[in-house]
C-alpha cells in the first residue's frame, strides 16, 4: 500500500551503501523540499488512509533507507494523532487524525528476548501456514524463502501493556462480518 505513495524515494543502485545524509540529499535533489518532511508527511498520510491499530515496518537497521524510514514511521506514528500536523490532509483531503495503537520493527534474525511468530505454524482461519501463504508472492520475486520464525521488537505504543506477548494484545477484536 506505501509503495503506491512512496515513489518520491527511489534507490538507484548506485546509491547502495551510501551515508543517511547523502541518500537524503539525493531525495531532497528530486523533491525539492527536505526529504524527511516529504517522508513524513506521506506515511502520516498512509496511516491517516488506512487507520492501522497496528503497525509492522523493517526494522533491519544495518541499511541506509531502513534507518531512515524506521526514523519517519517513529516520527508518522506521532504526528498522524495530530490534528496540528498537516492540517491540509484533514481540511482538504477530510480525512481525520488517527491514532495507531502499536509500531513494531519485524527483525531480520531471530532473538529470544523478542515477540516471537512461527511462520511454519499451521493458521486455523486459512487452513495452511504463512509461509505457504506467502510462497506464490516470493516466487513472483525470486525472493529467498520465509524464515521459520520472525522477531518483532516494540517500537512504540499508546497502551499498557504489562506483558505484551501477542502483536494484537489490547486491541480489540473485530466482530465477524462487522466492519474493519
Amino acid at each position: 500500500a506505501i509503495g503506491e505513495q512512496l515513489w518520491q524515494f527511489p534507490l538507484a543502485n548506485y546509491e547502495e551503501g551510501i551515508a543517511p545524509d547523502e541518500l537524503l540529499a539525493s531525495w531532497e535533489s528530486r523533491n525539492g523540499e527536505k526529504a524527511s518532511t516529504v517522508l513524513v508527511r506521506q506515511l502520516v498520510l498512509a496511516i491517516r488512509l488506512w487507520r492501522p491499530d497496528v503497525i509492522i515496518t523493517d526494522g533491519n537497521s544495518d541499511g541506509v533507507p531502513e534507518a531512515i524510514t524506521l526514523a519517519g514511521i517513529k516520527e508518522a506514528f506521532k504526528l498522524a494523532a495530530d490534528e496540528e500536523a498537516y492540517p491540509e490532509q484533514l481540511s482538504i483531503l477530510k480525512l481525520r487524525p488517527w491514532a495507531s495503537r502499536k509500531l513494531y520493527s519485524m527483525q531480520a534474525k531471530a532473538d529470544p528476548a523478542l515477540m516471537k511468530i512461527s511462520t511454519v505454524e499451521s493458521l486455523a482461519r486459512w487452513g495452511d501456514t504463512a509461509t505457504d501463504l506467502s510462497d506464490g508472492a516470493r516466487k513472483l520475486w525470486d525472493l529467498k524463502p520465509c524464515p521459520n520464525m520472525r522477531s518483532f521488537r516494540l517500537i512504540a505504543t499508546r497502551l499498557t501493556l504489562e506483558n505484551d506477548t501477542s502483536i494484537f494484545d489490547g486491541i480489540p477484536a473485530l466482530a465477524p462480518g462487522g466492519a474493519a
